[in-house]
């Protein structure tokens, strides 16, 4: 990793305010590791190795997503979200939902809606056609 990085190592020292010859005097072995092995997102080791930031990733997993090249199968684990999505109640009366709902059904719920209320000219009851025109 030196060898191919070695710039950017001696960028992110400098950076910090080390120099090269400060390692194993100023800088011990154990800091110098800790540089090197753990860099932050924003730093020219981590970017020379090719490492994306979790944003990143997960931008990339969208653009893939929405271009129809993968399909995510689980929510993205993170912190304070749970690992399944909650269900939600379904209200078997509601009807303005975006749920399913079989002709029958749909058809059984108009009918009941509208015994309800007495109808008025220019009321839709349904398809059925009330006379020719």
């Amino acid at each position: 990793m030196f060898g191919d990085h070695w710039h950017a190592v001696q960028r992110d020292l400098l950076a910090l305010g080390f120099r090269a010859k400060d390692i194993g005097t100023n800088l011990s072995l154990d800091e110098f590791a800790s540089i090197v092995l753990a860099p932050p997102t924003n730093s020219s080791v981590f970017l020379a190795v090719g490492g994306w930031t979790k944003e990143a990733h997960l931008l990339a997993t969208q653009m893939e997503q929405r271009e129809g090249l993968i399909e995510v199968q689980r929510r993205v684990p993170r912190p304070g979200v749970p690992e399944e999505p909650p269900v939600q109640k379904q209200n078997p009366r509601r009807v303005d939902s975006f749920d399913a709902l079989p002709l029958e059904e749909f058809e059984r719920l108009r009918a009941a809606n509208y015994a309800r209320t007495p109808p008025v000219p220019g009321r839709v009851i349904g398809p059925e056609k009330r006379g020719d025109p």
